[in-house]
This record gives structure tokens, sequence and C-alpha cells, in this order.
């Protein structure tokens, strides 16, 4: 027998609940596959043997790197550019996207050689493997492909946004930025089919990266606002560093998680690559603009650590052993490695044997430097923030729409360059007669020479 009290409690939960005052708990729309490992793209990676894995786009080759010792056990030749570097799940096949002639390279990396290459589009930024597929984002279609590992066979095309970019890999979910809108898209990769795309504003760019806390279900993103529409914008208020938060059985954006840098840490130039510390409750963000590595501890959103890097860190990651980061340079060529308990320096190593063209390398720097006061008076703003890869970040600045510089002629009077620097940067300008000059002019002439989209 029901007790009346019982009862009467029924019958209020009863009423609650049919008047909307209570809810019931909601499943999340995209239930998340805890428990299954990230995979995330990039161009640096630890192999089973605990030697890093690098990609060298100035040299056309990967590198098998010893930490200890940074001696550079073999460097393979790929393709043209090669950017991102993924493993089979075997642990001995590596899928290279190189990006300057549209291959994908499979290497063994126990006889360091090249197995085959299959040719996929114009401009592919990353790839990762799913079982025996190779998953590449293409920017020139826009599209995401899938091969077959053995054959090269498309297995699948889909459709996405612009300028696909990073990926993720957890379970049977995909998810792929899009390097200047900042979008985030959801692919069912069994299915092979879109099943969201969200937006993270109105105005965000620079999505090089994504970083998935397993356990929260959440995705840290490196992004910039460019505040383009803002003409009168001071210098220092034009390229806006922030770290984006999604939670991703919502595919939901959550604004009041958002980690500003500037306030976080300090005013920095184009994050670039994200990584989540479990153990230590960090992520670890490099700036591309800054030549630098931020450590944030994620129950304040402060960082704790900033260390310097090589120029333009596009990669950053954490040993098996959680011992060391290490963190790609890739206009220098270089890893560097810091502790990651005393979030202290430890060495430089390089992760290959050729040496780019030194005019080129050095105006390469330049381009992506927005800590030198000739180039941007608040440390704020680089060349490569509107520019990178050569490419256009699609926006108007003072009445002109960013152009495209690979595959094209673009202006290389330092006169001019110099008035462009002081207007969009608030840079003082390079000294025309300089070597710096001269490097800015023949790295530009090089983009020049690169496919256009």
């Amino acid at each position: 027998m029901i007790r009346p009290f019982r009862l009467a409690w029924l019958a209020l939960c009863l009423f609650l609940l049919t008047t909307g005052l209570v809810s019931v708990a909601q499943s999340p729309a995209y239930p998340l596959p805890i428990g299954s490992p990230v995979q995330v793209s990039g161009s640096l990676l630890e192999l089973a043997s605990q030697r890093l894995l690098a990609a060298n786009p100035d040299s056309d080759t990967v590198s098998i790197v010893q930490p200890s010792g940074g001696t550079i056990d073999s460097e393979i030749s790929v393709g043209t550019e090669p950017r991102s570097v993924a493993l089979a799940p075997d642990g001995v096949q590596a899928v290279i996207v190189n990006r300057g002639d549209g291959m994908v390279s499979v290497i063994d990396l126990l006889e360091g050689t090249v197995t085959a290459t299959y040719s996929v589009g114009v401009l592919p930024y990353a790839a990762l493997v799913y079982g025996s597929s190779i998953v590449v984002t293409i920017q020139s279609e826009p599209s995401v492909i899938l091969l077959d590992l053995k054959t090269g066979e498309q297995q699948a095309e889909i459709r996405v946004p612009a300028d696909p970019a990073a990926m993720a890999i957890w379970g049977r979910y995909l998810y792929v930025t899009h390097y200047w809108s900042g979008e985030l898209t959801l692919i069912d990769l069994d299915a092979a089919e879109v099943l969201a795309t969200l937006s993270l504003g109105p105005d965000i760019a620079h999505s090089a990266s994504i970083a998935i806390d397993r356990r929260s279900g959440l995705a840290y993103l490196p992004q910039t606002i460019p505040n383009w529409q803002m003409t009168a914008a001071a210098p220092e208020a034009r390229m806006l560093p922030v770290i984006n938060v999604v939670d991703l059985s919502e595919m939901r954006l959550l604004p009041e998680r958002q980690i500003f840098l500037p306030a976080a840490d300090r005013m920095v130039n184009m994050p670039s690559a994200a990584l989540i510390d479990r153990g230590r409750n960090s992520l670890y963000v490099t700036q591309a603009g800054s030549a630098s590595l931020s450590i944030i501890d994620l129950d304040t959103g402060y960082a704790v650590a900033h260390v310097e890097t090589g120029t333009a860190p596009a990669d950053v990651i954490l040993s098996r052993n959680a011992l060391s980061i290490y963190v790609h340079d890739r206009i220098d060529q270089t890893i560097t490695e810091f502790d990651a308990v005393y979030r202290s320096y430890v060495d430089t190593m390089h992760s290959s044997a050729y040496l780019p063209d030194p005019l080129e390398q050095i105006g390469a720097q330049l381009f992506y430097d927005a800590d030198d006061p000739r180039l941007s008076s608040q440390g704020s703003i680089a060349c490569a923030n509107c520019h990178l890869d050569g490419l256009s970040d699609g926006r108007i600045w003072e009445g002109t729409v960013t152009p495209v510089l690979r595959g094209s002629a673009p202006n290389t009077d330092i006169t001019w360059l110099n008035e462009h620097i002081r207007q969009m940067q608030a840079g003082t300008g390079i000294e025309p007669a300089g070597v710096d000059a001269a490097a800015l002019v023949a790295y530009l002439q090089a983009l020049a020479d690169e496919p256009a989209p």
C-alpha cells in the first residue's frame, strides 16, 4: 500500500513535470566515446621507440630524431612542403601530407623508405589514419577525403565549409577546424557525413589546432579575433588571441570559459597549437607570431609559465612518460624540448640536416615575427596574420581585400612594404638597404613561386 505522503510527493512531481518547472535530464546530442583514445593532426609525433617524427617543409623531408642528444637517425625525402605526419595503427607506417604538390606519402619507418604516393588535390592541410583509411583535409575543394591506406583508392569525399584545416578523431567522430572562419565541423566517419558545423563567432580566424579533454568532453581551440571591421582600432586591438572552448556533446560554444590570452598571460600573437596535459591539469599553447609557449592552469584559466621557442612553433606534444614537452619550430626546422615538471628549457635539436636558403629563412622569420618593433609596435600582429602560407584571410583591411601571395606577383618594393607595415602593424619599418629588407623580399618572391589555391 502506498502511503499518503508518498502519493502527495508523486502527485507534486507529476505536476512539476507537466508544467515544465522541472525537466528530465536530456541525453547529449552526440554521445561521446569516453575512454576511447584521441588522435590529433600535427607536424610532430612520438614513436613507440621514443624517437620523434617531424615534417620539414623547407627541406621536403621527414626525420626520425633521437631526443637524447638530438641525433637525426634518418631523414627521408618525400613530396614538396610536407606539413602533417600521422601514424598507422601498426605503428610501422606513417602518412605524410605534402602541401606543396598535393600528394600524400606513405613511409615505412623501419626501412626509412617511401612505399606509396597518392595524389589528393591542391593544398591538402592535414592527415590522420582511421582504421585502414587515410583521412585528409583539402582546402581547395573544400572537402575531407578518405583513401584506402594500401591502394590510395578514394573511398569517400565529404564536402565541408571553406578552408578545412586541423583534425581530431575520437571514436567514430572526426572534428575539423576551418582556418580562416574559425568554424568547427563534426563528421561521422562511419557514415561519411557531416553532423554539424558550429560557428564560434562572427569574426574568428587562425584555427590551426584542436585539443580534446577526454574526461570532460571539452575541446580547446587556439584562435584569433581579427577586428578588421574596426577601422579605427589601435594595432594592439587588431588581432586578439583567444582560446575558445566547445562542449562536444552538444557542439556548443562555452563563451564563459573563453581564455583571453592577453589577460591570462600576456600579449601574444597567433596562438597555433594546443595540447591537454591531464596529469597536471594544464593546457599548452604555442604562439606562432610570438615564438613562445604558454602553460595555462585549467582550474584558474591563467598562465603558470611562459617560455620562448623557435620561430613559428607549429606543434606541441607531450612525451609518453609525461616528462618532456616538445615544440616543433617550423621555420627554424628545430625541436625545442622543455622539462614538463619544472617547465624549463632543456635543449634545441635540429630536425633536418639540410639547410634552407638563408636569405629566405631570415625573410620567413621576419614574416612571422610580431615581437620585432620594426614590424609591430605592441607585439600583437605579424605579416602572417593576414597572409599565412601566402594565402588570404579574405577580409577587407583599410578598404582592400587581403591579396593572395602564392602564384602571384606581390608588391616587393621595400618603400611600399615599410609603409604597409607602419599602417597595418604600427612598426617602424625595416632599413631599406639592409639584409633584412632583402630577405623579406626574397621570401615574398619565394611565396610567389608556390602554386595558387
